[in-house]
């Protein structure tokens, strides 16, 4: 399994990964979300710059600005696993060889004057941790998810104040994180709906 971290508020430290927004002081503007990693982790050291400049090492992989070293699962020798620790569900990551072409993709999303959700009709990955937090400026989402070569994670980022209704989807081909999809939420919809018809039962007229 790859390792990447996208445009992302996640940080890896001791214990994990974890994930906190505080947008504003207002009750219910916050998020915290936390991915522990199990002792024996193999650790592989990464160079993390600006996600412009790209990542010695890591293609995609950004994370701690200022060009600091941070030491991260080791891609292929880690898994992630759901675990049950006092009665709850646990996400986990583990030692153990993962050597598919899957990744564990940190990334996040934000919208002006608005709200960010999941979009959960663009969305064919495993999504495991949110992270969600708003105020009368922004929405910010986070997430971590397990995306397969082909698979997708989409965000509807939506502002009334704006008038916008859109729809971003991201891709994993099995080397890169990309952006696939950029569009209002009723052009991606009809999109779709053309498609799935293209495929049905044909009269021509």
């Amino acid at each position: 399994m790859k390792l990447r971290m996208k445009r992302t508020q996640w940080q890896f430290g001791p214990g994990g990964f974890s994930c906190k927004l505080v947008l504003g002081q207002r009750e219910g503007k916050h998020g915290e979300q936390f991915i522990p990693v199990a002792s024996g982790v193999p650790l592989g050291e990464y160079s993390l710059t600006s996600e412009s400049d790209g990542t010695t090492g890591s293609p995609d992989l950004c994370q701690n600005p200022g060009g600091r070293t941070a030491r991260m699962p080791k891609e292929g020798e880690f898994q992630v696993v759901k675990t049950s620790k006092e009665g709850r569900e646990v996400i986990l990551v583990r030692p153990g060889s993962d050597n598919t072409d899957r990744v564990l993709l940190f990334i996040g999303d934000c919208s002006a004057r608005g709200d960010v959700r999941i979009y959960e009709p663009g969305t064919t990955g495993t999504v495991l941790a949110v992270c969600k937090a708003e105020n009368e400026k922004e929405g910010r989402i986070e997430v971590a998810v397990i995306l397969s070569p082909g698979q997708t994670i989409a965000f509807n980022r939506r502002s009334e104040h704006y008038c916008t209704d859109n729809v971003a989807i991201y891709g994993w081909d099995g080397t890169k994180v990309q952006l696939v999809t950029l569009a209002t939420r009723k052009e991606w919809e009809l999109r779709q709906s053309t498609d799935q018809l293209a495929g049905g039962k044909v009269e021509v007229m």
